[in-house]
């Protein structure tokens, strides 16, 4: 038996174990917060009812905001030393957005380039760094695809926001705690496991572009909340408009088709000890054009796209909660066909194309945490990862026939990680810590990470700062395509941050400020080893620094103000040239009004600067600038009874036409309403 199996057995029979033990009470303290799966939703209505909050980047104005994924032990984000936005699920409605694109778009420090509309593929850019650079987490579950090209999440569309109840999103090196694929930071996503009284809800709305959305939602506890469970469907449809882009004289659209279900079931027998379940299931079928631009117009070309997560979790404590240790197993298998069949269109006459991905990662993580003394609480732990993955793409064109294949590869990872948090004083938060990778495929990799906050808590001050080291392990099909290269070595980065955040006027105003720096070596790209013969290779590096202001007012109980501005100057050194698609400038201005508990206004306007991308119409491809665009998007909602809501909202008022990506299709004035009704 070699290490990675005694490792396994080891790792899985701790699983088994834990969710048998009981041990004494855990008393509960504010340095003992369980992890957010086992916490009480921070919004459970189920009604519509939307109560105004602050939305700022560090904390909501109930209390201090706590989040998991900056350090995994859930402390108030005023003591993590780390950058980072939690979005709720009162915001989430407030807004009425129903993509996590959406969602980002509007985030300090974050950006995505989308290819069209819903269902199409999207690029995540957090601080400037490339997409593949962040990992993706749906209640702890990793949902990046092992087998796609860079081993990125790009299509975020496929999971359903009505379930959710809260997204943190971390930005800054976050490899001392997740590993690879987090670079650039995590995107962590998280869903209300249900308590209190068993409720249902109904939510159905429609509207421009023939989109229409079903969501069907049963929640609640049982047995004095011992029980908790969570039961979600979602069903989501739309024509679409051409990706290709109807600036460019296409006219066909494109239809985008989806079915989500997801439930989540916690048992809590003792006060210390929690077992959870998690699954999640979408089927999405997304029609495809060939390209951007004149001509990219594709009538039979479609993706379906499949994706399960499961999910098992437990949580026990001991010596009087000093000793906690959490244990989790995951499994992500996803499936893509695509097929593309030969039409008499002029520009793709003779194309073809039929394609299959899939792909599984399977997951073990055990990690403990113990209460050293008042200053130190230690967490360490050990996580096990294999992920598989073939494909096989045959693609025909009047140039000739391509085959690329990948047979089914695997790669192991074992991954010990250690942290300390450290409680100097009452105003001054540490965290410390370090991980050591070892992959059966390529070698090993070491990272680490501190992050200090110093809080005033008499000026309501508070001063942030942390320094860190990240990597990226060559993907299966950076190492076994026709393009791969098993010589290759890990991407490496390291970077740092530091700012400060301000309170004023009672609390009721947040002023923040962020610097940014990071360095990225070691890129893999493709290069030319022989004439029409390409071969990844360890090639590229990139420097990206930027600033995050940030603030919110919230001057009366029902009235709330946020703005935001980034710049970002993502620079390749070796060529010296702006990175694509990513905006030097963005700016955001949010405004929630809810002048009585039944009516709501939400404003939102969110400003990009131009951006660089390449036109690939000519040969060889030039770089081109495009333009600056400016979204205005306004909802309203209205609570008709105690169960009955009615929402609308209008999406870019200014019917401006835009492009994120070169070539491809963007939404104009576009309208949409429903009703939620509570059962």
């Amino acid at each position: 038996m070699n290490i990675y199996s005694r490792i396994t057995l080891a790792s899985s029979l701790l699983l088994f174990c834990s969710a048998s033990v009981y041990a004494a009470p855990l008393p509960v303290n504010e340095d003992q917060t369980l992890e957010p799966v086992f916490l009480a939703s921070s919004d459970n209505s189920s009604d519509g009812s939307q109560q105004p909050e602050a939305i700022q980047p560090s904390q909501t104005s109930g209390g201090p905001q706590l989040t998991v994924g900056a350090t995994k032990i859930g402390i108030p984000l005023d003591r993590v030393g780390s950058f980072a936005t939690v979005i709720t699920k009162n915001q989430i409605r407030q807004m009425q957005v129903t993509s996590l694109t959406d969602v980002l778009r509007r985030v300090p420090g974050v950006d995505v380039a989308q290819n069209g509309g819903l269902g199409q593929t999207a690029g995540i850019f957090i601080r400037g760094m490339n997409s593949e650079h962040t990992l993706v987490l749906v209640d702890g579950i990793e949902v990046n695809d092992p087998i796609s090209t860079n081993r990125g999440f790009f299509f975020p569309d496929q999971i359903s926001l009505d379930s959710v109840d809260r997204i943190e999103i971390l930005r800054g090196p976050q490899s001392q705690l997740y590993g690879s694929d987090a670079m650039a930071g995590v995107i962590n996503i998280v869903t209300d496991p249900g308590s209190g009284k068993p409720t249902a809800y109904i939510r159905s709305q429609g509207g421009s572009y023939g989109t229409i959305q079903n969501d069907v939602d049963l929640r609640g506890g049982l047995a004095d909340d011992k029980v908790r469970f969570t039961l979600h469907a979602m069903q989501q449809r739309t024509a679409g408009f051409s990706s290709a882009s109807s600036r460019y004289g296409n006219r066909e659209r494109d239809p985008f088709h989806n079915l989500a279900l997801s439930n989540q079931l916690v048992y809590q027998p003792f006060r210390n000890v929690a077992l959870n379940f998690i699954s999640r299931y979408s089927d999405s079928k997304t029609s495809l054009d060939n390209y951007g631009g004149y001509g990219g117009d594709d009538p039979n070309y479609t993706l379906r796209n499949r994706m399960l997560l499961l999910g098992g979790r437990s949580r026990i404590s001991l010596k009087d909660g000093r000793f906690e240790q959490i244990a989790r197993f995951s499994v992500n298998k996803q499936w893509r066909r695509a097929f593309n069949f030969t039409d008499s269109d002029p520009f793709n006459g003779g194309i073809s194309e039929r394609s299959s991905y899939n792909s599984s990662l399977i997951k073990i993580d055990v990690q403990n945490n113990y209460q050293l003394n008042k200053m130190n609480k230690l967490m360490g732990g050990v996580e096990i990862t294999n992920e598989r993955g073939d494909l096989a793409n045959r693609f025909q064109s009047p140039f000739g026939p391509f085959v690329s294949e990948l047979g089914n590869h695997t790669a192991t990872n074992v991954g010990l990680y250690f942290q300390d948090y450290i409680k100097l004083t009452d105003r001054w938060f540490t965290t410390a810590g370090a991980r050591w990778d070892r992959y059966n495929r390529f070698g090993h990799a070491t990272t680490y990470r501190v992050a200090t906050s110093y809080v005033i808590p008499e000026t309501g001050t508070t001063f942030k700062a942390s320094y860190g080291t990240g990597f990226k392990a060559p993907t299966l099909y950076q190492l076994y395509s026709s393009f791969g290269n098993t010589n290759l070595n890990a991407e490496k980065s390291r970077g740092w941050d530091m700012g400060v955040e301000q309170k004023l006027f009672k609390k009721s105003l947040l002023l923040g400020a962020t610097y940014y720096h990071n360095y990225v070596n070691n890129l893999i790209n493709t290069v030319d080893i022989a004439p029409f013969v390409s071969q990844y290779s360890n090639v590229g590096n990139a420097r990206m620094v930027g600033s995050e202001v940030y603030s919110t007012w919230t001057p009366r109980r029902w009235l709330t103000a946020r703005g935001s501005y980034t710049a970002t100057y993502a620079r390749d050194l070796d060529s010296h040239e702006q990175l694509l698609r990513r905006p030097r400038h963005k700016m955001s201005f949010n405004v929630n009004i809810q002048p009585t508990q039944k009516f709501n206004i939400n404003l939102d306007i969110t400003h990009f600067s131009s951006r660089r991308d390449n036109d690939f119409f000519t040969f060889p491809a030039t770089r081109v600038t495009l333009n600056p665009y400016t979204l205005i998007n306004l909802a309203l909602s209205y609570k008709l009874s105690g169960n009955c809501t009615i929402f609308g909202r209008l999406v870019n008022l200014l019917d401006m036409p835009y492009e994120n990506v070169k070539g491809y299709g963007s939404p104009r004035l576009s309208a949409y309403g429903g009703l939620q009704i509570g059962i």
